[in-house]
């Protein structure tokens, strides 16, 4: 469709754009070349009003109309509230329409702004779409009027976008100002009014389970209570729209799936390598998680993003030690990181999520030193249903199915597995980086659609191991990937990380090339001397049934040589790994560098 072509978003009853025929979508120019940006909640949720479908549960069942509010930003921890997104995405509703119908010169300085805003911006969600979230504002809307409640500054914004609206535009839109001087009592009774004007004037749909902070939604909520509207909630159904990413978001999603695998590899992977290598057994897991979220900012240059973009959601969890939680909200704890020493085996489970330009990425993955082989076939039994879970991913398929699947493949191989799967095997990434309505467990009857991002992410937990070794006793295991449903299957975008067990096992143990030399001391005395000793004493009788206290002499010399020899060996290992460590810091000082070896063989310690 060429730039010059007439394009009017409201010209069909089905919400279509009548000249590209595209559901729910508003065409304008941008970088001189068309460009369509995202599906607007607020079009949809006015598309439902104005449909006889009584069916749309999601949307509330034959609302009357809709009154969201977004309350107040808090500072000390970050939110997603969908609220934000649907206000965002009413700008995007009004502000394309001049731009798509009429010129620059006719629609002003800020529509010849607009256009000159990179396209991958105008491509991202609404919110992405202006960079920002609107708090402490109210929107609604019934059949035929479009109401904004917003103080001075963004009330400005509107009333000059709404002023550029054309005639036909296809509801009456109204810009109010807060009024602190009676708390938006009069402001409150003007929306209310209008509400019970819309259709039968009984039902409204909202945010039910959404928390606002601030007086300004409190007060809202006070007014909407006494108003005697019946409230319904609408969350599902905007959960649903935003679950389908546009091209522009899918992009921003496999920027944040490089930005994650590089920085798990380059500022966690390979620092607790060294940490392991230095033997420093008084570091922090905290800190290393405080490190590792600031160094993931310092990769903005690198990877040409920009660092105003990038938010760590969840601050990086790394866990080790015998205590491990799966859950995607647990805390890393200030306790030391466990370390591998000989032959204990240190488990260390981690992950990263941030988001980029409002498009989440999360990557889990499990370090395993010196694994026994119970945990390495654990592991491999792990991956195997990971893997087999991710090939059957496409469009239709039900999410209830994976975890049939994956509850399948380890039944196979190792039906006493099955108890330790964690409940969620991951989970959609919507405008919340967990969207509970598409949660992968056993119930969850909905289906993937093209365009989702999910975070598929498989773990076994309460495992047990016997050793002597407190801290080594209990483990878990954890993959996780970010992927998204394409229209034939599936696209891993945090593939560049790899989850093979060769990959991300390494053995601190047996290393050396050449033994060390074993401490002089008493040597045991080997088999056929303790024969010799036995017959010089007791002749070579065979028959001769022996005492008891003769069973006991020999039992003790058997034992005393299997000690000494069991010294010996821990002796020889220790100087082999001492010898090395001092190589490798010799090595350091000459080339400045560490060779590591990340593949089946055992690693240099």
């Amino acid at each position: 469709m060429s730039a010059s072509s007439k394009c009017s978003p409201h010209s069909t009853p089905s919400g279509r754009c009548g000249a590209c025929v595209s559901p729910f979508l508003v065409c304008l120019p941008a970088c001189h070349a068309l460009t369509a940006v995202p599906p607007p909640l607020v079009r949809k949720c006015l598309v439902s009003l104005q449909s006889s479908d009584e069916g749309a549960e999601q949307w509330g069942s034959s609302a009357d109309g809709v009154a969201i509010v977004a309350g107040s930003q808090q500072d000390d921890f970050i939110t997603f509230p969908k609220s934000l997104a649907l206000h965002a995405c009413a700008f995007s509703l009004i502000l394309p329409l001049p731009v798509c119908l009429l010129s620059p010169t006719h629609c002003g300085s800020y529509a010849a702004k607009l256009m000159k805003l990179s396209s991958d911006i105008l491509t991202c969600s609404g919110a992405a779409l202006f960079m920002l979230e609107l708090s402490d504002t109210l929107i609604a809307f019934g059949d035929e009027n479009l109401y904004f409640l917003a103080a001075s500054k963004k009330a400005k914004i509107l009333e000059d976008m709404v002023s550029n609206l054309p005639d036909d535009f296809s509801h009456k839109v109204k810009v109010l100002t807060r009024d602190k001087t009676d708390k938006d009592k009069a402001n409150f009774e003007e929306v209310i009014g209008m509400l019970k004007k819309s259709k039968k004037g009984a039902k409204i749909g909202t945010l039910t389970k959404e928390k606002n902070a601030g007086a300004f939604a409190a007060a809202w909520e006070e007014a909407l209570k006494g108003s005697g509207l019946e409230v319904a909630d609408i969350q599902n159904g905007i959960a649903d729209v935003l679950a389908i990413k546009t091209e522009g978001q899918l992009t921003a999603v496999k920027a944040a799936g490089q930005l994650c695998t590089t920085s798990f590899k380059k500022n966690l992977q390979e620092k607790i390598l060294d940490i392991v290598d230095q033997e420093n057994a008084k570091f922090k897991m905290s800190d290393l998680s405080e490190k590792l979220e600031a160094k993931t900012f310092s990769l903005h240059s690198d990877l040409q993003m920009d660092k105003d973009d990038i938010e760590i959601v969840i601050p990086p969890i790394i866990q080790s030690g015998g205590k491990y939680d799966l859950k995607y909200t647990a805390h890393t704890t200030e306790e030391f990181l466990h370390l591998p020493d000989q032959g204990i085996p240190a488990i260390h489970v981690a992950s990263l999520s941030l988001r980029y330009k409002f498009c989440f990425c999360s990557v889990s993955r499990t370090l395993l030193f010196n694994a026994k082989r119970e945990q390495s076939e654990n592991y491999k039994i792990l991956f195997e249903a990971f893997d087999a879970c991710l090939q059957e991913l496409k469009p239709g398929l039900r999410l209830n199915k994976v975890f049939e699947m994956a509850t399948a493949k380890i039944k196979e191989k190792k039906p006493e597995l099955v108890s330790h799967l964690h409940k969620e095997l991951g989970w959609g990434m919507g405008y919340e980086i967990r969207e509970k309505r598409l949660v992968l467990d056993e119930k969850n009857k909905h289906t993937l659609h093209p365009g989702m991002v999910l975070n598929l992410r498989m773990g076994l937990e309460n495992l047990e191991l016997k050793v002597k070794e407190p801290r080594s006793q209990k483990y878990a295991l954890l993959i996780g990937d970010t992927v998204v449903i394409t229209k034939d299957g599936y696209e891993v975008v945090t593939e560049g990380l790899s989850k093979k067990y060769g990959k991300l096992s390494w053995n601190v143990s047996d290393d050396a090339e050449e033994a060390a030399p074993k401490k002089e001391g008493k040597k045991a005395a080997t088999e056929e001397e303790i024969k010799k000793r036995f017959e010089q004493k007791f002749g070579q009788d065979k028959t001769r049934k022996m005492t008891e206290e003769e069973k006991e002499s020999q039992r003790k010399q058997f034992e005393e040589r299997n000690k000494q020899l069991a010294m010996d060996r821990v002796e020889e290992q220790r100087r082999r790994v001492h010898k090395v460590l001092s190589d490798r810091q010799t090595d350091r000082r000459t080339d400045g560098r560490t060779d590591r070896q990340t593949d089946s063989q055992p690693y240099r310690c």
